[in-house]
């Protein structure tokens, strides 16, 4: 932050060179997924932390940026590798178990049903029959050159691909979240001290 902070204050900043510097400067922090949001979202702390409405930031209020920003950066990198690394594996390997636990014992009971039992072999045997005569030959061999190809993958990666695809999914999904929900507090941290600073005056 030295490059930022080193710049003369007194006569106070404006937003739009201030925020394009400090975007600037965070740009090398870390991956994409990890900077702040956008540029308008700054700009809109920025706009908050602007206690007379002046257009420009003094020391103080600069400094309550700077805190805003900074402490979301930094939220955001822990969250990540933090999620990444231990929270998305154990979620996962959590959610496989669950599914393999409901399936294993869905097939335990509607196996002791025998009316469910030979109705689901009648619905096999009449799929079978229909896919032999109405399939292309050549669909049956791209299909069994696909089975030869699927037996060549060694076991140990058979065993992890469920759990490596589930992982890939739900980072996918509960990282960006959360991502949204750490700009979400931050921003709703720069209207409580804006409301905490107008109730003081």
């Amino acid at each position: 932050m030295i490059s930022i902070v080193s710049y003369p204050l007194s006569s106070g900043w404006s937003f739009l060179p201030a925020s394009a510097r400090l975007l600037a400067h965070f740009a090398g922090v870390s991956a994409r997924t990890t900077q702040p949001a956008t540029r308008e979202y700054v700009e809109t702390i920025f706009d908050k932390m602007d206690d007379d409405g002046s257009g420009t930031l003094d020391r103080d209020e600069f400094a309550d940026v700077m805190a805003v920003l900074c402490g979301q950066v930094m939220t955001r990198v822990v969250l990540q590798w933090s999620m990444t690394l231990m929270i998305v594996p154990l979620l996962a390997q959590f959610v496989l178990d669950g599914v393999v636990w409901a399936n294993k014992s869905a097939l335990e009971f509607w196996a002791q049903v025998d009316a469910v039992h030979l109705a689901w072999d009648h619905i096999v045997d009449i799929v079978s029959e229909f896919a032999e005569e109405h399939v292309p030959s050549m669909l049956w061999k791209a299909w069994d050159e696909a089975c030869r190809y699927w037996t060549m993958v060694p076991e140990s990666v058979l065993e992890v691909l469920p759990l490596t695809l589930l992982s890939c999914v739900l980072g996918g999904i509960a990282v960006p979240y959360m991502l949204f929900k750490i700009d979400d507090f931050f921003h709703g941290m720069a209207d409580k001290k804006r409301d905490g600073k107008k109730k003081k005056a």
